[in-house]
C-alpha cells in the first residue's frame, strides 16, 4: 500500500511539474515560434505519457479479475505504450525545429523518422493478442511480454540517433550557452532509457521521472537563453554580447572580427514616422542581416548593441573577405524583395581586427565603433539623398 502511495505522489507530482511548464511556455507562445510550439507538444505528450504511466501501474498492482478489468488494464497499457511513442517522436519533432538538421527538408525525411513508432504503435494493438510486448496471467497480473526489451531498444535508440544531430550541430556553436542547450537536448533520452531498461527487472516506475527531469533542464537552459535575447529583433542582447567577447578575448583567437552597424537616419525615422516604424525598420535590419549570415559559413555572433546599432563578432581569414562581407550586408539592407517598395533605408559599417593593444572589452568596441562612424560620415552626402521628405510605405511590414 505503502508503495502504491508513492507512487500515486511521484507521477502526480510529475504532471503538476510539467504542467506548469507548459503553463508558463503557452503564456508567452507564438503561433510563428515553431521552436516554442513544439516543445508545448512534447510537455503535453509527456502528461499524456505520465498520466497513463500512473493509471496502468495502479490497475495492475490491483490485479485483473473480471473480464472488464482485465481489458481496462490492457487498454490502459496499450495508451500507455503510445504516450511513450508520442513523447519520443515529439521530441524529435522538437530537436527538427530547433537545429534544423538534414532529415527536416524534406517531407519524406520527416516520414521516415515517424515509420519506426507507426509500426511500434500498431504492434502495442495487437499485444493484448500476441503477448509480444505485455500480457495478462491466469492471475490477472500484468507482465512484460517477450518482446518488451526489443520495444524499449527501438524507442530509445532512435531517438539516441536523433540526438546524434544535435551533438553534431552543437559543434558549429561559439556561444557556451547555446552549446549547453543544444546539448541538454541531445541528451534528453539518455535518463529515460536507464529508467525504461531499469523498469524491465524491477517493479518501479522510473520513465515518467526521468522524463520530467531532463524536460526541466531543457526548459531552464531554454529560459537562460531568453533572458539573453532582445525581445523586438530575436538577436542576442548586450548582456550576452560581453559575455561571449570576454570569453574569446580571454583565448586570444587570431582572426577575429567586430563589425559595428548603425542605422542611418534612424533619430529621423523615429521622429518623422513614429516609433512603431522605427521599430519595423529594426526588425527588419534584423532580418537581413541574419539572412546574410545564414549563408556564410562561418561561426558568428549577431547582437543588438543598443538602440538602432547592431554588432557582429566573426573569424574571418582576411581583411577582404570582412570587406566582402560588409558590402554583402549593406546591399541586403537596401535590397527589398518583389512587391515591396523602396524604404529610405541605409546602414553604416565599421569593423576592426581584434588585437592584444585591445586591453578589454571596451577599447574593442570601442575601436570596431570609431570604424562605424568613419563609414558614416564618409557617404553622409549618399545618405542623405536617400532621406528626404519621403513617407514610408502603409504596407512597410517586417520582412524575414
Amino acid at each position: 500500500m505503502n508503495d502504491n502511495i508513492v507512487f500515486i505522489e511521484l507521477n502526480v507530482l510529475c504532471v503538476t511539474i510539467l504542467a506548469l511548464v507548459l503553463m508558463k511556455v503557452v503564456s508567452g507562445l507564438s503561433k510563428s515560434n515553431r521552436v516554442d510550439v513544439s516543445f508545448a507538444r512534447v510537455i503535453i505528450a509527456h502528461i499524456f505519457m505520465t498520466i497513463f504511466y500512473c493509471v496502468t501501474g495502479l490497475l495492475s498492482d490491483m490485479g485483473a479479475h473480471t473480464l472488464n478489468g482485465i481489458n481496462l488494464i490492457l487498454i490502459s497499457r496499450t495508451l500507455c505504450d503510445i504516450g511513450v511513442y508520442l513523447s519520443v517522436y515529439s521530441w524529435i519533432s522538437f530537436i527538427m525545429k530547433t537545429e534544423k538538421p538534414f532529415f527536416e527538408k524534406d517531407k519524406k525525411g520527416v516520414l521516415i523518422w515517424a515509420m519506426p513508432f507507426a509500426g511500434l504503435t500498431a504492434l502495442s494493438l495487437y499485444s493484448p493478442f500476441t503477448r509480444m510486448f505485455f500480457y495478462i496471467d491466469g492471475s490477472g497480473m500484468l507482465h512484460n511480454g517477450d518482446l518488451a526489451l526489443f520495444q524499449k531498444v527501438v524507442v530509445y535508440m532512435t531517438a539516441l540517433l536523433a540526438s546524434s544531430t544535435c551533438f553534431t550541430s552543437s559543434r558549429k556553436y561559439d556561444d557556451s550557452d547555446k552549446r549547453k542547450l543544444v546539448a541538454s537536448i541531445a541528451l534528453y533520452p539518455v535518463l529515460p532509457f536507464i529508467a525504461a531498461v531499469a523498469e524491465l527487472y524491477t517493479s518501479g516506475c522510473f520513465v515518467p521521472a526521468a522524463s520530467m527531469l531532463m524536460l526541466l533542464m531543457i526548459f531552464f537552459n531554454n529560459q537562460e537563453m531568453m533572458i539573453y535575447k532582445d525581445h523586438l529583433t530575436g538577436l542576442n542582447n548586450r548582456s550576452r554580447l560581453l559575455r561571449y567577447l570576454e570569453d574569446r578575448m580571454e583565448n586570444g583567437r587570431n582572426g577575429l572580427y567586430a563589425i559595428m552597424m548603425d542605422v542611418n537616419h534612424f533619430k529621423e525615422i523615429n521622429d518623422h514616422y513614429g516609433h512603431v516604424e522605427g521599430d519595423k525598420v529594426l526588425a527588419y535590419v534584423a532580418d537581413s542581416l541574419k539572412a546574410v549570415m545564414d549563408k556564410v559559413p562561418r561561426k558568428a555572433f549577431l547582437a543588438r548593441y543598443g538602440g538602432d546599432e547592431f554588432i557582429l563578432i566573426i573569424n574571418m581569414d582576411s581583411e577582404g573577405d570582412i570587406k566582402n562581407l560588409v558590402k554583402a550586408i549593406k546591399r541586403k539592407v537596401g535590397n527589398f524583395g518583389p512587391g515591396l517598395k523602396k524604404i529610405p533605408i541605409s546602414i553604416a559599417c565599421g569593423y576592426v581586427k581584434y588585437d592584444k593593444k585591445y586591453c578589454d572589452i571596451d577599447s574593442f568596441i570601442e575601436a570596431a565603433d570609431e570604424a562605424m562612424y568613419r563609414d558614416k560620415y564618409k557617404n553622409r552626402n549618399d545618405n542623405a539623398n536617400m532621406m528626404p521628405e519621403q513617407a514610408l510605405p502603409a504596407d512597410f511590414n517586417r520582412v524575414s
